[in-house]
């Protein structure tokens, strides 16, 4: 039988432990409530609630997925689905070459995968790309998901993102903002797209990664990719 965690509302009591209070709680009287509606993680040193629904709010170091929307002679406007505009400047673009425009580098509509660099005081943000797992994505498909669920996708340790590339060989980066880009076989992307999805519908449920793995078998063998072992046929010439 799945076991769920436990959903709270804001307003519920969570511990008469004030210095348990963690992430989205707040303390009165002594005792801990939720402060937003979501999923309750409880330890003996720690409560907090994971919210079950929520915008992403950017943090330095942060990999995220973005879509160019302006194009200026010194860097770019980068939509990275967060109330705070992301800024790409020139100088953080490995690609930039002296004889290009920003536009014809990136311009209106283009994909990127980038890291936040700064947040100012006022939450404007600046990002790079002057890392090796940055890069315009030309190729390979985008998947949407709820920025709170994004833990839950790449799973303890990475491991339900290391689950999706050995299974099904395909390339995986996560966006911290909820923009996952995956690459590869077709028919395989589609699959991991599914997985995805799985993982963000069932975040709060146990045993998520064995029903994930089953779930990946299952779908490569309904697609050929898997299937059971026959005796090679012997050609006809040699049976003469």
């Amino acid at each position: 039988m799945e076991v769920s965690r436990e959903i709270v509302l804001p307003g519920d009591l969570l511990s008469t432990n004030p210095r348990t209070a963690g992430e989205n709680t707040y303390v009165e009287g002594n005792k801990v409530y939720a402060r937003v509606l979501g999923l309750l993680d409880k330890t003996e040193t720690t409560v907090r609630v994971i919210p079950l629904k929520g915008r992403y709010v950017p943090s330095v170091g942060d990999t995220v997925i973005g879509i160019v929307r302006e194009v200026s002679s010194n860097g770019w406007i980068v939509d990275i689905l967060s109330p705070y505009v992301a800024f790409l400047p020139t100088s953080e673009n490995p690609n930039v070459r002296p004889n290009k425009k920003p536009n014809e580098i990136l311009d209106i509509g283009d994909t990127v995968i980038a890291k936040v660099m700064n947040i100012d005081p006022k939450m404007r943000v600046t990002l790079t790309m002057k890392d090796k797992l940055c890069r315009a994505i030309r190729i390979g498909r985008i998947v949407l998901i709820n920025p709170t669920r994004v833990p839950r996708v790449i799973g303890k340790k990475g491991s339900m993102i290391k689950l999706l590339k050995s299974e099904l060989d395909v390339q995986i980066i996560v966006g911290q903002n909820g923009l996952i880009w995956v690459n590869g076989d077709r028919r395989k992307v589609s699959i991991a797209e599914e997985a995805i999805y799985i993982i963000e519908r069932e975040a709060h449920t146990e045993g998520l990664t064995d029903r994930i793995a089953e779930f990946v078998k299952r779908r490569k063998v309904e697609m050929g990719f898997e299937t059971e072992e026959k005796i090679p046929e012997v050609p006809e010439e040699r049976l003469r």
